[in-house]
């Protein structure tokens, strides 16, 4: 029992995170600043798992947490594919455009290139504490039942 609340206290930390993001306009300025909207694929993929893991812990089922690992594992590697993603849009759209004789073109690549460094740096963001969440969840698992 005390696993499971473990387990809840760690899930409404979670969505009291994300209610003080969008209150704050954090979640606002990741749907504007995220141009492959991975940061929402992860943070669905943490949602989905997290409840998974809350019905596993319910029904007392035992066996393996791999899927679980890898799953959690995923979501960093979804935050770092956004970060390479971000770092290709901020590289290939600079040098298309850009003509340094003009100052409209400048300031016009500058944007872009704050686009996609917003992309690489939120996806890695998100990433990184939507993972590391979850393993927290996982270790309380793994913890309870090695005891």
């Amino acid at each position: 029992m005390q696993t499971q609340l473990k387990w809840y206290a760690i899930l409404c930390s979670s969505i009291l995170l994300l209610f003080l993001a969008y209150y704050y306009g954090f979640a606002e300025q990741l749907y504007n600043a995220d141009i492959t909207k991975l940061s929402w694929i992860i943070i669905g993929i943490f949602f989905i798992m997290s409840l998974k893991t809350g019905v596993t812990l319910h029904t007392k089922r035992t066996g393996t947490t791999d899927f679980e690992w890898f799953m959690a594992e995923s979501m960093l590697s979804l935050g770092m594919v956004g970060t390479v993603v971000g770092f290709i849009y901020m590289l290939s759209v600079v040098f298309n455009t850009i003509d340094i004789n003009q100052i409209n073109t400048v300031q016009a690549a500058l944007s872009q290139m704050a686009t996609g460094m917003g992309t690489a740096l939120w996806t890695t963001l998100v990433g990184l504490i939507f993972s590391l969440i979850y393993k927290t969840q996982l270790v309380v698992i793994d913890d309870n039942r090695d005891s």
